[in-house]
């Protein structure tokens, strides 16, 4: 006997298939949790600050952590944060 192997999207596909539920996107669906990605940075000097920047930028991800030894780097970069 064969084991069978499928990829969590096949399988994710084929429970929704045998439920008779579309796993087509909707037009319409609630905000959820998820539809955020909430990132924490540790060192935010010059690099640590570069991708914080460039992370803001997306309206999917908010910046929910900061840690950094050098106490002028969080406070300069936590202003922007908070």
């Amino acid at each position: 006997m064969e084991a069978l192997t499928a990829n969590r999207r096949q399988f994710l596909a084929g429970t929704l298939a045998s439920a008779g539920i579309s796993a087509a996107p909707r037009m319409a669906r609630a905000v959820s949790a998820n539809d955020k990605v909430r990132m924490g940075f540790i060192g935010v000097g010059n690099r640590g600050s570069q991708l914080m920047h460039l992370f803001m930028m997306h309206p999917d991800v908010e910046v929910a952590a900061l840690c950094d030894v050098y106490e002028p780097f969080l406070t300069r970069d936590f202003s922007k944060v908070a």
